[in-house]
């Protein structure tokens, strides 16, 4: 069986579902949220075994990831003592593609004398996991990936799409936002491109903004003088608005003009970048990126809520985010 035949299927089924629906998914979210809403500490446990269990895992893993607490519950180790981590009106979200596991059956009923809210999500509906779960999140029939049609394979793939949805609905009611998101990632690629600009901009003595009406002499005087040599300046008009920028590129264009001399004694207003690109202080190292990628530039003027430059952001600087 080619590579294109399982993701073939994998496909089939993931269209079939996006086309028709999936039963139980939006009872499964609103119940969630009813149960959770209110509360200082939300918690959703999962459970799963054998193949299945990765699909809780991941769930857990993102759900965390947004803020809201969860946990994996081994079925066999919860049948064994941990079935002391429950309390009244937790939520157990179990996967079993058939609905029979005899694992997570045990825990399923073990967990209905806690009084919690049992949710499955299982390819047969009127199993017995499905039967007995509050809600059931049915995704039907499927075939497996291969010509045995047995490892689990797409029902997995299928479970982890579920889990997903789940975990990105929830943040959305419950109103997670992008800064809560990046708290929780401090590490990787992922924590470094939610680094919010202001703690890696350059400001104060590394940063320079000059006046319109200044010399344009002055002002590469000024900014070549800057420490760490940033490339360029801000140009402010009096009220301290952003109204231009002069950068290095500038100054070689004038210089293969022959155009510096006669206008090294006129005002930077005359020859700066006027509307240059800017970002909010409120912004994050990967918006940055994207700008300056996009645009083809090398560095961003960082303003405050009044458009007023605050510091500069340089290429380099964000992208050594990622080499360090």
């Amino acid at each position: 069986m080619s590579i294109n035949e399982v993701f073939s299927g994998l496909i089939n089924e993931l269209s079939r579902l996006q086309s028709d629906g999936v039963p139980g998914f939006s009872e499964a979210v609103d119940i969630i949220v009813q149960k959770l809403s209110g509360r200082s500490f939300r918690r959703v446990m999962a459970t799963g075994v054998g193949k299945a269990r990765f699909s809780a895992e991941k769930l857990v893993a993102t759900l965390n990831s947004f803020g809201i607490s969860s946990q994996f519950v081994h079925p066999t180790e919860a049948l064994h003592g941990d079935l002391g981590n429950f309390v009244n009106n937790d939520i157990l979200i179990a996967f079993s593609n058939s609905g029979e596991s005899h694992e997570v059956l045990e825990i399923s009923r073990s967990f209905a004398h806690v009084g919690g809210t049992l949710i499955a999500v299982t390819g047969n509906k009127i199993s017995s996991l499905g039967r007995s779960a509050q809600v059931t999140i049915a995704y039907g029939s499927i075939r497996e990936a291969g010509h045995l049609n047995v490892a689990p394979t797409t029902s997995i793939s299928l479970m982890l799409a579920i889990g997903d949805a789940l975990a990105v609905e929830l943040a959305a009611r419950f109103k997670v936002t992008r800064d809560a998101f990046s708290k929780n990632h401090p590490g990787g690629l992922i924590g470094k491109s939610l680094t919010p600009i202001k703690t890696v901009m350059r400001h104060g003595e590394f940063y320079c903004a000059v006046h319109e009406n200044s010399l344009l002499q002055d002002a590469i005087i000024k900014y070549s003088a800057t420490p760490g040599r940033p490339g360029c300046t801000a140009v402010i008009a009096e009220e301290g608005k952003l109204v231009g920028v002069f950068t290095d590129g500038n100054l070689r264009r004038l210089l293969i003009s022959g155009e510096l001399e006669q206008k090294r004694q006129g005002s930077i207003k005359e020859v700066m970048t006027r509307n240059p690109k800017s970002i909010s202080q409120s912004a994050l190292v990967k918006d940055a990126m994207e700008l300056m990628l996009n645009f083809e530039i090398d560095q961003l003027i960082v303003v405050d809520e009044a458009d007023r430059p605050v510091g500069l952001i340089d290429i380099q600087d964000a992208s050594r985010l990622f080499i360090a």
